[in-house]
């Protein structure tokens, strides 16, 4: 049975919060916030939560708001209705909440799609790669630099989600088999570590890109935001049996942003839509 004890220090929670309940938020919008936390202190019922940043500035609920704060625990989702005590702006900056009981949480798991695109993974510095196994993560990466130099794999995706995605990789120029790594192990690309991912919604599929533009072409286009610059979590990575120096890895995405969420979601949607057109789901 699951552990229904509340979050413990250095766990890892959502934040959910109305919009109106925010700073500088919509005085008019229910719509729900969630943000990715982490429990900097207290204990019980009274925890200090690491404080909702979204565009490098922190958006603190107002005291007295009503909150809810989800965890993981074996594998299953609990939440458990809090209320604001009060924001602490010292750095860390943080918010004490009072939690009530958890109470079994349904997740929706993440729609999963086979997409085509164009993406590039870079390094991240050992800093950062240390302020992410201590919680910095997502939004927190987008305020900390973030120099390209360094190997540099390019590929394209197999399948993408909201939360992650599936790839195959290419060390761009240099030599596999002068990297350094041991058999059967991808060079500069260690599981667990956390890497920059640049993903290209943009992208047809290659076998359309000479066939010109209808309108399904054109609305698949504009559904691609861009070039989405995330945090993503490797979490597997084995040679390709197609084809030698090819790699196959799966990237889980640290945070995704609402914006960057939709553009997914968006793009996937395309996607569906073009199939149907053509009969093919």
């Amino acid at each position: 049975m699951a552990d229904l004890r509340y979050p413990r220090l250095g766990e890892r929670v959502e934040l959910a919060v109305r919009e109106a309940d925010l700073a500088g938020g919509d005085p008019d919008s229910n719509r729900l916030q969630v943000f990715p936390s982490l429990v900097l202190g207290g204990e019980e019922e009274v925890l200090e939560l690491a404080a909702p940043l979204q565009r490098g500035r922190f958006r603190f609920p107002r005291p007295e708001a009503e909150v809810e704060v989800r965890f993981g625990r074996d594998g299953r989702w609990f939440a458990s209705h809090a209320r604001v005590e009060a924001n602490l702006l010292a750095p860390p900056e943080r918010v004490r909440v009072r939690l009530g009981p958890p109470s079994p949480f349904y997740r929706r798991a993440a729609v999963r799609w086979p997409l085509h695109l164009p993406v590039e993974v870079l390094p991240l510095p050992p800093a950062v790669q240390q302020a992410v196994r201590m919680g910095l993560s997502g939004e927190r990466l987008r305020v900390v630099p973030r120099p390209v130099a360094g190997p540099r794999w390019q590929g394209t995706t197999v399948d993408v989600s909201v939360g992650g995605l599936f790839c195959r990789l290419r060390l761009r120029g240099r030599d596999d088999a002068a990297a350094g790594s041991g058999p059967g192990e991808a060079p500069h690309l260690v599981t667990g570590e956390t890497y920059r991912l640049l993903l290209d919604l943009r992208a047809r599929e290659p076998s359309r890109r000479r066939a010109g533009r209808g309108a399904g072409e054109r609305e698949e286009a504009e559904a691609g935001a861009g070039v989405l610059d995330l945090a993503g979590r490797l979490v597997r990575v084995a040679a390709s049996p197609q084809e030698p120096g090819l790699w196959e890895a799966a990237f889980a995405f640290l945070e995704v942003s609402l914006a960057d969420e939709q553009a997914i979601m968006r793009r996937i949607f395309a996607e569906q839509r073009r199939l149907r057109r053509q009969g093919l789901i």
